[in-house]
């Protein structure tokens, strides 16, 4: 047997049962030659009800009019035209009944009707309130309020019965539920049938399901956006239970991604004399290149004609059985012939659930600069060691194309730095300093109407230093970040941004949008300028548009932004393509 969980429906009779005396015969009559009339009006008899009843025309018009909450309604005359066969039954509706009260009995695990006990109103989600006018919709929608209820707690084997209502007074009806709970469904296993490039211990893991955990509906749910996060899969449905050997094992229905990605990213900016310059970035990432849950990070871009950057990183994510990750990253920057800044990175980090993981880094920055005679000076030759620790969490409902949930990234480190350029001493005292760094993040998802997504963001870099040189600076600006300006065009100490982006969905791995951006930063004065430089403060914005378009060979990506300082024709342009390898 294979229960679909979110499909469970309790499909309830539309029907009140009432006990009526037939006095038609029973043979099976044609329902076009059925007429009715409620009090002197005529009403055209629903399918529905003479098809259920076709031997009984009087049961299916008390039936129509006890569903619609006249449950003393009687006949009062029958005509039958013998000829024709034709029936025309008269009937009294009679006053609306109202809901005098509801009861409740709960059956649990193992007991039966006569042991059921009565619960409080008070204690279950009833929609049934004294006074309500009765109708047979009206205990449908709370028989499957009640059905909802208990399955979200495990129940998935509840029945909630109606049993036929009472008259205590005129015109007024009680309500009495019995709700049979049934055993709760307790998970033995997962089974993952379509998965074919994945190892399915490693995604039974990552899915973070506890051993005999309930199937409610919170622990399902939870354990479908780890496997959303994970970034394995084009599509996860609702997982189902299916029971085997007296067992329930839960089913997953995945469709996988290829593991590897290539992404390839290509701008144009053009200059404001004339021309342009050419940037473009290329990005692989191999998973499980060496171990399941691994991944293998290479990018390198190139800014401008003379500034290159390459990033490289290792990671592998449940180590040991338990949601702990390790990796290490190197980069590397090479600022024209000027100077050069290397970046090594080791960081652990564990999974506390729902998307959330805190972790902690070590970091050793390096820089070099040219010391020709024609050179100028930007840095100066030193290294500083960081130690951070932050939080970060990722609820989206799907990695490329998001419509609920967020992304947030918080990181606070500090560290000392060295100066060794022998340089220095014309520039500065301090050979040693400490410097703080603060960097967050936080972009949600919303989706207001149909086929529409709003996502904003903000982010923040701040860094604490008694002395600056570029290397210390945080390089923002382009199609990965500020949107309008060229690749990193600004070096920054304190920056603060937000944009706003409006998608509007082509189809589900399709969207167009427009944004728009504003901000804040500034830049310090630096130790090698003259006079110690001057600190400037300014204010950024931007706009533009774009599309990311599904195509059988990967994911398409254009866009066209513009800062407030251009004009419209000076946009830059960028087009991008994402491939599953």
């Amino acid at each position: 047997m294979r229960i679909a969980f979110s499909r469970i429906q309790f499909w309830l009779p539309a029907i009140l049962l009432l006990s009526v005396l037939s006095v038609t015969a029973q043979a099976q009559l044609n329902p076009r030659n059925v007429a009715w009339v409620v009090d002197g009006s005529a009403v055209q008899p629903p399918s529905e009800y003479t098809e259920l009843h076709p031997a009984d025309p009087e049961r299916a018009l008390l039936t129509y009019l006890g569903d619609r909450g006249y449950l003393g309604a009687v006949v009062d005359s029958v005509l039958e035209d013998a000829d024709t066969g034709r029936i025309e039954l008269y009937a009294s509706a009679g006053c609306h009944y109202n809901v005098a009260g509801v009861t409740y009995t709960i059956i649990k695990e193992g007991e039966d009707d006569v042991h059921g006990k009565s619960a409080d109103p008070g204690d279950l989600p009833g929609i049934i309130h004294e006074g309500a006018p009765f109708s047979a919709g009206l205990v449908n929608l709370e028989r499957q309020n009640l059905g909802e209820f208990y399955t979200d707690l495990g129940y998935l084997l509840v029945s909630v019965r109606f049993k036929e209502p009472g008259f205590p007074r005129e015109c007024e009806t009680d309500l009495h539920f019995v709700i049979d709970t049934g055993n709760r469904v307790v998970i033995s296993g997962q089974l993952f049938p379509t998965v074919e490039r994945n190892n399915p211990e490693y995604l039974a893991r990552i899915a973070a399901l506890p051993d005999s955990a309930i199937a409610d509906r919170r622990t399902l749910r939870q354990v479908r956006r780890n496997l959303q996060q994970s970034g394995l899969f084009e599509r996860v449905d609702e997982p189902s239970l299916m029971l085997q050997d007296g067992r329930y094992y839960l089913v997953h229905d995945l469709r996988e991604r290829r593991t590897n990605v290539l992404d390839l990213l290509l701008g144009y900016v053009p200059n404001p004399g004339g021309g342009g310059d050419v940037a473009g970035t290329g990005m692989l990432r191999v998973r499980n290149a060496v171990w399941d849950g691994s991944m293998l990070f290479l990018r390198y871009e190139r800014m401008s004609p003379l500034v290159t950057r390459f990033q490289g990183e290792f990671q592998q994510r449940w180590m040991f059985g338990v949601p702990l990750s390790a990796g290490g990253s190197f980069r590397f920057i090479q600022q024209d012939s000027t100077y050069q800044l290397r970046n090594i990175r080791f960081e652990t980090g564990y999974a506390i659930g729902g998307g959330l993981e805190v972790f902690g880094s070590v970091r050793r920055e390096a820089s070099s600069s040219n010391k020709g005679p024609l050179v100028p000076v930007k840095v100066l030759d030193g290294t500083a060691v960081f130690g951070g620790l932050g939080i970060r969490a990722d609820t989206r409902d799907d990695i490329l194309v998001p419509t609920a949930g967020l992304e947030f990234y918080l990181e606070l480190e500090t560290g000392l730095k060295r100066i060794s350029d022998d340089r220095a001493p014309l520039y500065t005292d301090r050979l040693n300093y400490r410097q703080q760094e603060l960097f967050g993040y936080l972009r949600p998802y919303f989706m207001p109407f149909h086929r529409q997504v709003l996502a904003p963001s903000v982010t923040g870099f701040l860094k604490i230093s008694p002395e600056f040189t570029e290397s210390d600076l945080y390089r923002t600006g382009g199609a990965m970040s500020v949107r309008g300006y060229r690749e990193d065009q600004f070096m920054v100490s304190r920056l603060i941004w937000g944009d706003l982006e409006y998608r509007y969905l082509l189809d589900r791995t399709s969207y167009a949008f427009v944004f728009y951006t504003a901000g804040w930063y500034h830049r310090p004065g630096l130790i090698v300028e003259p006079d110690g430089g001057t600190g400037v403060t300014r204010r950024i914005q931007s706009g533009g548009f774009g599309f990311s378009y599904r195509t059988p060979v990967g994911q398409l990506r254009f866009s066209y932004a513009i800062s407030a300082e251009d004009a419209l024709s000076n946009g830059k342009v960028h087009f991008g393509f994402v491939a599953d390898l």
